[in-house]
């Protein structure tokens, strides 16, 4: 069977047993065949321990559901091995609710002495005697070939336990300080390495008994952590939000794919009213919708995943989608040896900040990294092919010709000091306005920041932005303060030399202005910007709006991925949609140092007509559907 590095497309199915439920309530196998005939999975993850804490198989050593007709990982397991299908358990991790109702003394307590009734302590005997001999139990008895353990960056609370209380004395020589101290950011940074150290020893433990058993823990070293991998699981993985869908996987992909290890994305083949594992109001997404979505995480070199909800409770699914399901599942395939395994080609870095919750939780910081998500959806629709990087983990900053820095809550010296070495050995460092306070010691605004109604030009229009500025008038660009360009004008941005480099000091909040408006103006006005540091994108597209960009390479062919971003996917109340809308007649120019042996479009192997001059290919794409790829060798 093939291991999960080997893997571009996968399906995920999972229903979180609950009590109300009889596993295997419907017993359609033979529906569960024919999905597998149609799609041909790479690898399949199938439901062994939702959220509740119900294991939705027999299990001996915890909690099965009460009402259970069939063994419904027995019956998965044989009808994939028979088609060598590598089979994954969907078991829950942190977020155990029946273990927090029994195990009192193995729940997280917050800093008010509330114990949780359904999280548990990283610190507790948790992982040893109930999580790691069950995913054992399945290991052996089912032979499944790995495990995706949910529930965890995101289930990972703040503990004030006993556990927490004794692991933090031991290390410290310390009690757990107040949360009005100043160490007590030391005691959650303290929380954090115990998460890691956490999801390491239980992958460690499972694989000293099953070696090949591949493990990981959702979400990862992903926007949720800003977390360098500091250890390697057997692959990276994460189910987006359903909403907004496209642009939820084109942000998500770029950060699991900067770490460099197997990773896959999983889309919600369903659309719910409210994102919830108990939520029933589902609405199924159209082929085309999945395509969409599926084309953004291809084009970066990934896996591939589906999630469908399991009806039946293990046994029955929608016989009328199976097909639907096909036609994404021959989508991907017909892409997969242009593009899996692609690798960046190096264009603009994006530095992600290392950020963490104000609240109790350990990592999930899903509403700060909006901004920081905006900022480099922006860079994208600006049709720059762009890159994520950790602030600690820079030593590739000189590949890049601009890195990027949004506003940072934080910002480790190290990166400081790497990203001032590259630009002093000639590298373009585009700093937001709230990132600018930690280069003082190259360049400080004279003005103090204030929060105003201003108007950016963007290349002859304005775009409204309200938020946080500065207001000096010997920088670049231009901003206003009403709407019509005869008020006074102030610096958009600040070019500061530096070594062999510069340093382009943005004068307003464009974190926060992205926030709040994606526009053609603004959008304008990112290419000004880059445009100040000397920067030429290897691809350019014209006069089209709707192509996003990215450039991969594989095998020494350079692949330049067209993604048509038409159509309904970012418009909250359209829950489905059938058609994605064909753009025609792309004008691209791909700089090229040499004339090129042959230029193909793919996936239907068609000879492209271009020209080439003064080192660029010059074609035009008749007709783009959802995504194409230009391969030059």
């Amino acid at each position: 069977m093939k291991k999960r590095k080997d893997c571009a497309l996968g399906i995920h199915f999972d229903f979180h047993a609950r009590e109300n439920m009889t596993i295997g309530d419907i017993y359609s196998p033979h529906l569960i065949e024919k999905m597998l005939d149609r799609i041909k999975p790479d690898f399949v993850q199938i439901d062994t321990k939702g959220h509740p804490g119900l294991s939705s198989y027999p299990t001996k050593l915890g909690y099965a559901a009460s009402d259970m007709k069939v063994d419904i990982l027995r019956l998965w397991r044989k009808l994939t091995a028979e088609r060598d299908i590598p089979l994954y358990a969907h078991h829950s991790g942190l977020f155990d609710m029946i273990v927090a109702a029994n195990h009192p003394e193995w729940a997280v307590v917050n800093d008010r002495g509330e114990v949780s009734d359904s999280y548990l302590s990283v610190f507790s005997p948790y992982a040893d005697e109930f999580l790691i001999p069950q995913i054992k139990e399945i290991a052996k008895e089912y032979e499944l070939n790995g495990v995706w353990v949910d529930g965890e960056s995101w289930g990972a609370y703040i503990d004030h336990s006993k556990h927490a209380q004794k692991a933090y004395f031991e290390a410290t020589g310390k009690d757990i300080p107040d949360i009005d101290s100043p160490e007590y950011e030391d005691f959650k940074e303290f929380n954090r390495q115990g998460f890691l150290k956490y999801v390491q020893h239980y992958i460690e433990e499972i694989q000293k008994d099953y070696p090949d058993f591949e493990v990981t823990s959702n979400w990862i070293f992903s926007e949720y952590m800003c977390e360098c991998n500091k250890f390697t699981p057997d692959f990276l993985s994460g189910d987006y939000d359903c909403y907004d869908s496209v642009n939820s996987a084109r942000h998500h992909a770029r950060v699991v794919a900067s770490h460099n290890l197997t990773w896959d994305l999983i889309s919600w083949g369903q659309n719910t009213l409210v994102i919830d594992w108990k939520e029933d109001n589902r609405q199924n997404k159209e082929p085309e919708q999945i395509m969409q979505e599926a084309s953004v995480v291809i084009a970066l070199g990934g896996c591939f995943e589906f999630f469908d909800i399991l009806y039946g409770h293990g046994t029955h699914m929608q016989e009328w989608a199976i097909e639907g399901w096909g036609q994404v599942a021959d989508f991907v395939r017909k892409r997969t040896d242009i593009c899996f395994g692609s690798q960046f080609y190096h264009q603009v870095g994006f530095l992600f900040p290392k950020s963490y919750p104000d609240n109790d939780r350990m990592f999930d910081i899903t509403d700060k990294c909006i901004e920081t998500r905006n900022s480099l959806l922006m860079l994208q629709d600006a049709q720059y092919s762009c890159e994520v990087m950790f602030d600690d983990n820079l030593t590739m900053c000189n590949d890049y010709k601009v890195i990027y820095l949004p506003g940072a809550e934080r910002l480790s010296e190290y990166a400081v000091t790497k990203l001032t070495e590259y630009v002093n050995n000639g590298g373009k460092l585009i700093v937001d306005l709230h990132s600018a306070k930690y280069f003082k010691h190259i360049y400080s605004f004279d003005s103090d920041i204030g929060s105003k109604l201003i108007y950016i030009d963007g290349k002859g229009r304005l775009a409204a932005v309200e938020g946080d500025c500065v207001l000096i008038k010997d920088g670049e660009g231009a901003f206003y303060d009403n709407n019509y360009y005869e008020a006074e004008k102030f610096s958009a941005y600040k070019i500061v030399s530096h070594g062999k480099g510069a340093f382009i000091f943005n004068c307003f909040d464009i974190a926060g202005a992205t926030w709040r408006n994606f526009s053609a103006p603004m959008t304008s006005y990112i290419r000004t910007l880059f445009e100040s540091a000397d920067f030429v994108p290897k691809v350019r597209i014209a006069d089209n709006e709707y192509v996003d960009i990215s450039i991969m390479q594989k095998d020494g062919k350079l692949l330049v991925n067209l993604i048509n971003m038409c159509g309904k996917h970012n418009d909250f109340k359209v829950r489905s949609f059938a058609r994605v809308p064909v753009i025609a007649d792309i004008a691209v120019d791909i700089d090229y140092p040499t004339a090129p042996n042959s230029v193909y479009i793919e996936p239907e192997h068609k000879k492209a007509e271009y020209s080439y001059d003064n080192g660029t290919i010059h074609l035009t794409v008749d007709k783009l559907h959802i995504h194409s790829i230009i391969v030059v060798e």
